[in-house]
């Protein structure tokens, strides 16, 4: 395996999965928890309290599965640690959990990409756009400075959150994939508003077509927001996967 680098001080275990299971965790934040499960004990730290936590993540099927830059999961990292603590802890390894880690072992290149995240994300992208465009660009064509800066401050709500949140993923740049992911949800939230106020108070007025406009923009956001926050990105080219098969759990002694 790759030479292990330091964490910081301050980062625990614990600390490392809630960073993980936060919305917007990106690629760093995996590589970050599979380091910390590969360093030895801490001080103060029981090989008891470590076997427990590693298999709570064997256990947490919304972490076991994401995978680091180099194409390990987090479940085949849990399971060598546990085997690398010796008898009688790798003996609490799942039969499940060693076959499933040794069938993902040396698995690289292109990892799955929130296709359904990006769709809806897009559907409500291209409504937005075709109502707030033309007269963005109206005001962006005008002689006069302030209907230029409107215009211009209006294309960058336009198009800047959904930008910002699947740049931010493909980047893996964490602060701006979140602040996209928040804006997306405000957007939404803002499209689907005077749906709601409508369906409240006035149900009999309501139009077909405009209420079809604004599900749309407002789901598509709300969607998208919700299925991206988590992606699962390119891995860096170039790092290759370490195809090391985890060992075989000591038999116990006699």
């Amino acid at each position: 395996m790759e030479t292990l680098t330091p964490l910081p001080s301050a980062a625990t275990l614990p600390s490392l999965l809630k960073e993980v299971r936060s919305p917007g965790v990106v690629k760093a934040d995996v590589d970050a928890l599979l380091r910390g499960l590969a360093l030895p004990l801490a001080e103060g730290e029981t090989p008891r309290a470590r076997a427990d936590f590693l298999l709570s993540l064997l256990e947490s099927d919304d972490v076991n599965d994401m995978q680091g830059t180099d194409g390990h999961s987090v479940r085949a990292v849990a399971v060598q640690a546990l085997l690398d603590l010796g008898y009688p802890y790798a003996l609490e390894v799942p039969p499940e959990a060693l076959d499933a880690a040794r069938g993902s072992r040396g698995k690289t290149g292109v990892q799955k990409i929130p296709i359904a995240g990006l769709i809806a994300t897009f559907v409500g992208l291209a409504v937005q756009s075709v109502k707030g465009l033309p007269p963005a660009f109206q005001l962006l064509s005008s002689d006069r400075t302030e209907h230029s800066t409107v215009g211009l401050v209006l294309l960058m709500l336009l198009l800047g959150p959904a930008l910002s949140a699947v740049l931010g993923g493909w980047w893996r740049i964490r602060w701006l994939q979140s602040l996209g992911l928040l804006m997306m949800t405000l957007t939404g939230a803002l499209w689907l508003t005077p749906l709601a106020v409508q369906l409240v108070f006035h149900p009999w007025r309501l139009d077909f077509s405009e209420s079809i406009t604004l599900l749309s923009a407002g789901l598509g956001f709300l969607l998208g927001a919700f299925l991206t926050r988590r992606p699962e990105w390119l891995v860096e080219e170039g790092t290759p996967a370490d195809k090391k098969a985890p060992a075989q759990a000591p038999p116990p002694p006699p």
